[in-house]
């Protein structure tokens, strides 16, 4: 991701939709419960086939005051409607970040979960937008914003308050660039509400999203997949 695109996007903020982006891969991903499982702790799996190490560690909470969630690239909210198409417990939920490592390669942001209970997860689907379309973690920039759906509405009608907390991104960004530390941001932007910001470690375009849901259909997670591991790692 280069700081100069960063700055763009920051800059110019576009007045309707975000950019087309590029459709999903076909390389085929790790299936989601797999992919849930490497979150339990430090393990190895394979990747393209080639040996890949595993760490999850948290990434703060996520302050969701209404259960509305809320998708975007991290510097377009408050375009369109970035609303998710299912509430969740109030309250905060934990954000946990997997990073992988290949025996070559330095640390990237392979998946993230938020957690919204302690039940098991019974089925899997994907996400959509509130209206009902399929959705995706989309991003130009290779940043993935995850916010409460009053985020989305404040930075729609405030734009002080939306250039402020991009400016903060940026200036986070800048402090270590390529850090390990740096491949999600916890930012606060007022009124006790937050943002959390991931750095898609495959980059710009989309990334796939799921609802982990318990038995009474209920969602346990919300699994957003990064596009790093695929299904030679499963099972």
């Amino acid at each position: 991701m280069g700081l100069a695109l960063v700055v763009l996007l920051a800059l110019v903020r576009p007045p309707a939709a975000q950019p087309e982006l590029p459709t999903l891969s076909a390389r085929p991903l790790m299936e989601p419960g797999d992919l849930l499982a490497r979150f339990d702790g430090p393990a190895r799996t394979t990747s393209d086939g080639a040996q890949v190490a595993l760490e999850p560690l948290e990434a703060g909470r996520l302050r969701l005051p209404t259960g509305r969630v809320a998708l975007a690239d991290a510097f377009f909210f408050g375009i369109d409607d970035n609303t998710l198409d299912r509430g969740v417990t109030r309250g905060s939920a934990p954000v946990t970040a997997l990073m992988a490592t290949g025996e070559d390669s330095a640390p990237v942001l392979a998946a993230a979960v938020l957690r919204f209970s302690s039940a098991s997860v019974a089925r899997w689907e994907g996400i959509r937008g509130a209206a009902g379309s399929v959705a995706y973690a989309g991003t130009e920039s290779g940043i993935v914003g995850i916010a409460s759906a009053e985020v989305d509405e404040r930075f729609a009608v405030r734009e002080d308050v939306a250039e402020l907390v991009v400016n903060r991104l940026i200036v986070s960004l800048e402090s270590e660039p390529g850090a390990a530390s740096q491949a999600w941001l916890a930012l606060e932007v007022d009124d006790g509400l937050n943002l959390i910001a991931l750095v898609a470690g495959h980059g710009d375009g989309l990334q796939a999203g799921h609802w982990g849901l318990d038995a009474t259909g209920k969602p346990a997670v919300l699994l957003l997949d990064f596009g790093v591991l695929d299904a030679t790692g499963g099972g």
